[in-house]
């Protein structure tokens, strides 16, 4: 097994609507260069039950929308990955998470029904006008591990192409954009086994 799912927040009034779908059609073409199948849920189909039932025939999920410290919710404030839902088929796959403060109390709530492996943030994820600059870092992990390497080698990638984006940062006349960056580095979290790849999910 070795499907990807996508899951993104697409309402068209949303704030960070074309954040959310820009990082989408980022993991996709990454999905599509790299050779893996990839299924995607949004609008209508991003609930508890869809997303729990598309898990048992994939081994990873790319999730962006936005959350909290207890979830990971739809476009109606619904949680979709929570503290409170059921999240047992995520035993032995893998959450890439874009989404505000889930690293905080889901994570340990995922890591009890064994997830291999978590990439999110306990903080709020922002980002500034340059989305691409940010959709490019918040994914960069991602193309790392589609691409085979041990999560190890995913972590200083992620990290490396947020120091870069925030060594650009410094001749962008907005001055909040590197700061937004720093904020978003030291936000993240990583959590899975060093020597682990996308061939080791179940």
């Amino acid at each position: 097994m070795a499907n990807i799912l996508i899951a993104y927040n697409s309402r068209p009034n949303d704030e960070a609507h074309n954040f959310f779908q820009s990082c989408a059609d980022e993991a996709r073409q990454a999905c599509a260069d790299l050779g893996h199948e990839c299924s995607i849920k949004t609008g209508n189909e991003l609930t508890e039950q869809i997303i729990m039932q598309a898990m048992d025939s994939h081994s990873l999920c790319v999730f962006a929308s936005h959350g909290s410290s207890n979830s990971i919710v739809n476009e109606n404030e619904d949680e979709v990955i929570s503290t409170k839902t059921t999240n047992y088929v995520f035993n032995g796959k893998g959450l890439y998470a874009i989404s505000c403060w889930c690293a905080s109390s889901l994570l340990p709530e995922l890591r009890k029904i064994g997830i291999s492996i978590f990439v999110g943030y306990n903080d709020e994820f922002r980002f500034s006008d340059n989305e691409d600059v940010f959709v490019n870092c918040a994914l960069s992990g991602f193309r790392s591990f589609a691409e085979g390497k041990p999560f190890e080698q995913v972590q200083l990638d992620t990290l490396a192409s947020f120091d870069e984006a925030i060594r650009n940062a410094e001749n962008n006349p907005n001055p909040f954009e590197k700061m937004l960056l720093l904020r978003d580095k030291e936000s993240l979290v990583f959590y899975g086994a060093s020597e682990l790849t996308f061939v080791d999910l179940a």
